[in-house]
């Protein structure tokens, strides 16, 4: 936890320049999910709720999730099963609305603190979290994102465990291109329509993929692509998505079970 909010306190600081609170954005949102998964495992194996609230001050952006267990076989129906705390910047070093191959390249460094309320409870389910020994993990992380003149956006992140009893590095690759299909009016707000199909993969080394896999290799973890259907305007925004994900590694699907999940999720948010 230290970590995390020394990480606070460097990043908040870079953003303290010459911003007012125009630039102040805050969202409120709700994911009703068919499932949980977690870098391709699957935590909760029913309905599950999730609540974001996102504050966006310019570069700087604060997040909080928390996942409640709306019903499941793993003795943890009706808790919040995972708390995430998460801050970082994302600051823009490159923009050409021209550009012949990149329009906008950006850097994202930040932070991110797990927490698992009810981790006691997970060692006598048949989740995935039952292995977790700890009931509080950190990560710092650090990647880029970009997007093409296709209108392809790009996200890479590598994320570094700062914890003694786990530590391990996690990368991230994530590609989406959303197409813009009609814009219509609703309740006096004026919304676009977008469907988004994306596709990402995971890879960890040997420390990371034993404490989350039970597997002593480095390699490819997990990967994932689905379409979402999503309606926003500058107040709301909602709309419902498929994912399917699946694990990599023969021994990584070989300690666990479910390996293969479609999920279903509505979104639907307000923002201030």
């Amino acid at each position: 936890m230290r970590s995390i909010l020394i990480a606070f306190l460097f990043i908040f600081g870079l953003c303290q320049y010459s911003y007012s609170l125009d630039d102040i954005q805050v969202k409120l949102g709700e994911e009703f999910k068919t499932n949980n998964l977690f870098r391709g495992l699957q935590i909760n194996d029913s309905w599950t709720s999730e609540t974001a609230l996102n504050f966006q001050y310019n570069w700087f952006h604060a997040e909080m999730f928390a996942d409640l267990d709306l019903n499941s076989d793993n003795n943890t129906a009706g808790d919040f099963t995972a708390i995430n705390l998460k801050i970082y910047e994302e600051i823009p070093v490159y923009e050409n609305p021209c550009g012949c191959i990149f329009t906008e390249i950006d850097i994202i460094a930040g932070a991110e603190h797990f927490m698992y309320p009810e981790h006691d409870n997970y060692e006598k389910s048949n989740s995935p979290y039952k292995f977790f020994t700890e009931e509080q993990t950190s990560e710092l992380f650090a990647g880029f994102k970009t997007e093409s003149c296709l209108g392809v956006v790009s996200k890479t992140i590598g994320h570094f465990d700062v914890n003694e009893n786990t530590g391990g590095f996690y990368l991230s690759s994530d590609l989406e291109r959303p197409f813009l299909v009609t814009n219509y009016e609703l309740f006096n707000d004026y919304f676009e329509f977008n469907i988004i199909p994306s596709i990402g993969s995971g890879y960890g080394n040997a420390e990371h993929n034993d404490y989350y896999y039970q597997s002593n290799d480095s390699g490819s973890t997990d990967w994932h692509t689905g379409i979402a259907f999503m309606s926003e305007s500058d107040n709301v925004y909602w709309g419902p998505s498929i994912t399917y994900s699946s694990l990599f590694d023969h021994d990584i699907r070989e300690n666990n079970k479910d390996d293969d999940n479609w999920t279903c999720k509505l979104s639907v948010g307000f923002k201030f």
